[in-house]
């Protein structure tokens, strides 16, 4: 009986030790620039369009639409293995009896609809529908439907600290828009016409005076024309998702290369350069 009281008390206390929500700025500003598309109850037409995206990764699994979202979760730039039902259950000796796979991957390059963005302290969840052609006007009889479901991980505390505009480098390591958000400035203020100047009475005529033949000064030596000076180089840039020929193009061949497979480091004089699949992840600045 006294174990049960401790474990009680426990799970009282539990909620009390949650980390903080995101800052409302935030979840208003990526349920903006991300809206969800809303479905019917079969799970086939489109009842409200919203955003269509496109997979930037490989390794994105997707479970057929009866079974419910596979879940995936991506951290550090690439995705984190989730550990299965039955796998949990050997670890404490259970033997659970294995069912036939019907996960499979989504493609890169595939167009899914984003169907729900759930938010909590450290973590972004995108859960994503396959829809082949993607046109919210009609049902696209080939296609058989995959659901997915993206926890993006984030550093502890990171989500509070941040931006939509960093979050959004986050997520396009994974999904990018299939027809990007076309961002408006905002419109200038209207130009007055100046006022009309006073006007003013004629001035009376003024005597003229004598009137002298001008002196003709030598025409002055046409001038040189100044060299121009040489056009400063357009600094280089580096940022996340970058390729490897794009690094290359900037900064040219490393000193060095460490290839650990998905992921590749370039050394350079004044800098190390982390790709995983390919597209830069991190920066280390010496």
């Amino acid at each position: 009986m006294r174990s049960l009281q401790v474990i009680a008390v426990s799970i009282a206390l539990a909620p009390l030790v949650q980390a903080a929500p995101q800052p409302e700025s935030l979840v208003r500003d990526l349920r903006a620039m991300y809206p969800e598309t809303e479905l019917d109850n079969a799970g086939l037409r489109v009842v409200k369009p919203g955003t269509v995206l496109v997979v930037q990764a490989n390794g994105v699994m997707a479970n057929p639409l009866k079974s419910g979202p596979f879940t995936n979760t991506f951290a550090g730039g690439q995705f984190v293995r989730t550990e299965t039902r039955s796998e949990k259950a050997a670890r404490f000796g259970i033997n659970v009896p294995q069912k036939r796979p019907v996960d499979r991957p989504i493609a890169t390059g595939a167009k899914v609809y984003l169907l729900k963005t759930e938010f909590s302290s450290d973590a972004i969840d995108f859960t994503v529908q396959t829809c082949g052609d993607c046109d919210p006007k009609t049902v696209d009889p080939g296609n058989e439907p995959y659901r997915a479901k993206v926890v993006f991980k984030f550093v502890r505390g990171a989500l509070a600290e941040t931006d939509a505009k960093h979050v959004r480098q986050t997520i396009e390591q994974v999904f990018t828009f299939a027809n990007p958000p076309v961002e408006t400035a905002p419109p200038l203020p209207p130009v007055q016409a100046p006022p009309p100047p006073p006007v003013q009475a004629p001035a009376p005529p003024q005597p003229q005076p004598e009137q002298f033949a001008p002196i003709t000064a030598p025409a002055p030596a046409p001038p040189v024309p100044a060299t121009p000076l040489p056009a400063e180089p357009a600094p280089k840039v580096l940022k996340l998702g970058m390729t490897t020929k794009q690094v290359k193009d900037s900064f040219g061949e490393p000193a060095s290369i460490v290839d650990l497979g998905s992921k590749v480091i370039y050394v350079y004089k004044d800098k190390k350069v982390t790709f995983v699949n390919g597209k830069v992840s991190d920066v280390d600045v010496k």
